[in-house]
C-alpha cells in the first residue's frame, strides 16, 4: 500500500501524455486545467490550456511559480531559465479569461533571477531588486506592465537580510577559511560570486570596503561584531 500511494503521489505532478511527452506540471485555475509538458529529452517546454497549446520555449525549463486570481481572469506567473549553476530566471506573465485569447507580457528578470510578486486587488506589484543604483518596481494590471525605478532615500541603510547575508556568508565565512590573500567568493564559490555581482547594484551598500576590511580582518583573525560591520558596509 505505502508504495502504491508514492506511485500516485509521483504521477500527480510528472507523468505520461502520450508517448516521449512528458507533463511535468499540472495547475488548475478558472479557465481550465493548465499543464507543462517537455519531451524525454528535456528540451522545449510547452504550455497547454484545456490541451490547447498558448505558449512555447526552445531549450528552457519552464515552471507555473504562481496563480493570481484577479476579476479579470487568472494571472499565471512563470518562470524560464536554460538551467544550470549560472542561468539566471526569467519571468512573465499570462492573463487567462474564458472566451478570449491568453495574453501574454515581455520577459522581465531581477540582477540575482529572485523576485517578490504581491497582489493588491487586481495590481500585481514586483519587486525586482536594485539595478545601477536605482530599485526597479514592476506593475502588472489588465495584461500590460511597466517598470518604475527609484533611488533610494539619503542615508537610507541596506535590507537587513542582504547585510546579514555579507556578514555571515561573505566577510565571516572568508575569516574562517583562513586564505587571507584570495577573493572574497573563495569561500562559496559561484553561489557568492553571483551574490556580490547583484548586491554590487545596491548603492546603499560600500562592497568597496569590503575586500580591504575582510583581508584586514583575516590577517587579524579577529571578524568585527555584526553591529560594527553593519555601521562600516551597509549604511548603519
Amino acid at each position: 500500500m505505502p508504495r502504491l500511494l508514492l506511485s500516485l503521489l509521483l504521477m500527480s505532478t510528472v507523468s505520461f501524455a502520450q508517448e516521449g511527452i512528458i507533463v511535468r506540471q499540472t495547475v488548475e485555475t478558472r479557465a481550465g486545467k493548465l499543464q507543462v509538458q517537455c519531451g524525454e529529452e528535456n528540451s522545449d517546454h510547452e504550455l497547454l490550456l484545456e490541451g490547447k497549446s498558448i505558449y512555447k520555449n526552445e531549450g528552457k525549463n519552464l515552471d507555473v511559480v504562481k496563480v493570481f486570481h484577479t476579476r479579470n481572469g487568472e494571472v499565471v506567473l512563470l518562470r524560464e531559465n536554460f538551467g544550470g549553476s549560472g542561468t539566471e530566471d526569467e519571468h512573465f506573465f499570462i492573463q487567462l479569461r474564458k472566451g478570449a485569447e491568453p495574453v501574454i507580457t515581455p520577459l522581465f528578470e531581477s540582477q540575482g533571477g529572485e523576485i517578490s510578486a504581491k497582489q493588491q486587488v487586481d495590481t500585481i506589484v514586483v519587486d525586482l531588486g536594485f539595478n545601477e543604483g536605482k530599485r526597479e518596481t514592476l506593475t502588472y494590471q489588465d495584461g500590460k506592465q511597466t517598470i518604475r525605478r527609484e533611488a533610494p532615500p539619503p542615508h537610507q541603510p541596506a535590507d537587513k537580510k542582504d547585510c546579514r547575508y555579507l556578514y555571515e556568508d561573505v566577510y565571516v565565512r572568508f575569516i574562517q577559511n583562513e586564505r587571507c590573500g584570495s577573493d572574497l567568493d573563495s569561500a562559496g564559490g559561484m553561489a557568492i560570486t553571483r551574490a556580490l555581482h547583484r548586491l554590487g547594484h545596491d548603492p546603499r551598500l560600500d562592497l568597496e570596503a569590503l575586500t580591504p576590511l575582510s583581508h584586514q580582518s583575516c590577517n587579524d583573525r579577529k571578524p568585527l561584531s555584526y553591529t560594527e560591520f553593519k555601521k562600516k558596509i551597509c549604511g548603519g
